[in-house]
């Protein structure tokens, strides 16, 4: 069998205020599937968005071991973390991040402008995204334009352009009234079911009970990560 891309081993993460140490994650492990579809719980304070900072190379461990498909991804350097978050990682938020001024296209297509490479078939990768979304007819519409649940339909489409092997959503619903947040998830369950590594991170149990793993973390330690 395979390895988990993903592989969280004693990973701690801590913060200083003085000579005082304040762990924030304890010992984390963990091993993420490719066929993860996954939800992140625990409370404000919790550790669990600094975990999903880490993974998404937004952060780094103080401590322990992040193995990426295989390779020790612990304490790159930043040209080496930005290489790398390019290429496996998208990234959606509770707030969307949208640029107001710029069109859906243009913000879709955004991550494929920090590619030392520049993509010829980027047109084909930003309307294939916001195909995949079902926004190909509002590409030219710009987010003041949109309701909710199709800016954060859009910001799921800015974080698949660059086909990333992993998807991380931080509080993706937590702007959106309940049928809209519903529908995001249903968005994302299909998603999944179309192969995309899934990592959801919310303090909503509704949410958490759509996914098909949840793991709970408290006080920066994970108690448990069980299947449904």
């Amino acid at each position: 069998m395979n390895n988990p891309p993903v592989q969280l081993r004693d990973l701690e993460k801590a913060y200083y205020l003085g000579d005082e140490e304040i762990l924030v994650l304890k010992k984390i492990n963990l091993d993420i599937h490719s066929d993860d579809f996954m939800a992140i719980m625990g409370t404000s304070g919790s550790g669990k968005s600094t975990l999903m900072n880490i993974i998404g190379f937004l952060d780094r461990p103080t401590r322990g071991t992040y193995l990426l498909k295989g390779q020790d991804v612990s304490h790159l350097t930043d040209d080496d973390e930005a290489h790398i978050r390019n290429r496996e990682i998208g990234f959606v938020y509770q707030n969307f991040n949208l640029l107001p001024r710029c069109t859906a296209y243009e913000n879709v297509a955004m991550p494929l402008f920090y590619r030392p490479e520049k993509a010829t078939d980027e047109h084909e990768r930003v309307m294939h995204a916001l195909e995949i979304v079902g926004l190909a007819d509002r590409a030219k519409h710009k987010p003041n334009e949109m309701s909710g649940g199709q800016r954060q339909r859009v910001a799921i489409a800015r974080a698949l352009v660059t086909d990333p092997s992993i998807l991380l959503a931080d509080e993706p619903t937590g702007a959106l009234d309940t049928r809209t947040s519903t529908e995001i998830m249903e968005f994302f369950e299909r998603l999944h079911e179309d192969g995309c590594t899934i990592i959801i991170v919310t303090h909503e149990h509704e949410i958490a009970e759509m996914t098909k793993r949840i793991v709970h973390i408290r006080d920066g330690k994970i108690e448990d990560g069980s299947y449904r």
